[in-house]
């Protein structure tokens, strides 16, 4: 049960930090998203 919410805020990290880099690199962020 600790590792299920460890493994979730990892997971909201990663696509916390993908989120601000496609909104920072823009179209060249967005097509990343997109693959």
């Amino acid at each position: 049960m600790v590792k299920e919410r460890v493994d979730l805020y990892f997971f909201l990290y990663i696509f916390g930090y993908i989120k601000k880099a496609a909104i920072i690199s823009g179209k060249c962020g967005f097509s990343l998203l997109a693959l």
